[in-house]
């Protein structure tokens, strides 16, 4: 199955706003580069969320017009029922891989449902999970330099889902 472009994580993101001699920002400007527009790149409402609560706690208002220019020139993805079912989809995933074994039991699945285990008592982030939901209900790459080893791990059950990093030199 073809992909349909790439899904920039906010880490990725915020290194575009770092000086412009910083490595990390210079080697996801080169990847942008090398791929000569072909493909589409977007960012999530979730990382616009998440940059904009850096930049009202603290990042200097000059900084945040500067930053928000440059973010614009990546479609912004909304969150929609499509990434809801995917995000479901994931999450359970984790929930049976991750979840102390006592909670797996299906005496305790009703309280899942009141009470359902966060991200952190997952071992992911919350936000990671509706970012690879996106990429996957979209059939993007996600592009991130995070672990997110948990969430990798499930490649094989989910395998249109794909990660690259593009702060790191690729062999």
């Amino acid at each position: 199955m073809p992909r349909y472009g790439y899904l920039l994580d906010t880490c990725i993101l915020s290194l575009l706003a770092r000086d412009k001699d910083h490595p990390g920002r210079r080697k996801v400007q080169m990847k942008i580069a090398s791929l000569g527009g072909e493909e589409p790149l977007y960012m999530s409402a979730v990382s616009w969320g998440e940059i904009e609560y850096g930049w009202r706690i603290g990042t200097k208002d000059l900084l945040r017009d500067e930053d928000r220019g440059m973010l614009t020139r990546f479609m912004t993805l909304d969150v929609t029922q499509n990434t809801g079912k995917a995000y479901a989809e994931i999450k359970a995933r984790l929930f049976n891989k991750y979840a102390p074994k006592e909670m797996r039991s299906k005496k305790h699945r009703v309280e899942q449902l009141k009470d359902p285990l966060s991200g952190y008592e997952l071992g992911v982030q919350e936000n990671d999970v509706w970012l690879a939901a996106q990429a996957f209900e979209r059939n993007l790459v996600l592009v991130t330099g995070d672990r997110m080893r948990r969430i990798k791990s499930l490649i094989a059950a989910v395998d249109t889902l794909k990660f690259e990093n593009w702060t790191v030199n690729e062999a």
